[in-house]
């Protein structure tokens, strides 16, 4: 989470400086490789604790990460796309 957080960091500042250019793609594949990771580790989260995952007493952590998982998810989508 720390090193997601710190290439974000470094993502908007490049962004912020070269406001007329898209961000190289070494921040790219970072974004993706997080991405990736994050799906993974829900979708083992998921597998592992079934049903439980929407009920247990750390649900509001499951279904936030859940929640911005499917965000990322999508912005890659529509990143694909160039929506």
């Amino acid at each position: 989470i720390v090193l997601n957080a710190v290439s974000i960091g470094m993502q908007t500042d490049y962004c912020a400086r070269h406001t007329q250019e898209l961000p190289p793609d070494p921040y790219q594949t970072a974004e993706r490789v997080f991405s990736g990771y994050f799906t993974t580790e829900l979708l083992l989260r998921l597998f592992a604790f079934g049903k439980r995952f929407f009920t247990m007493p750390s649900r509001g952590w499951n279904i936030l990460d859940l929640v911005v998982v499917s965000f990322q998810l999508l912005d890659e989508a529509f990143s694909a796309v160039n929506i």
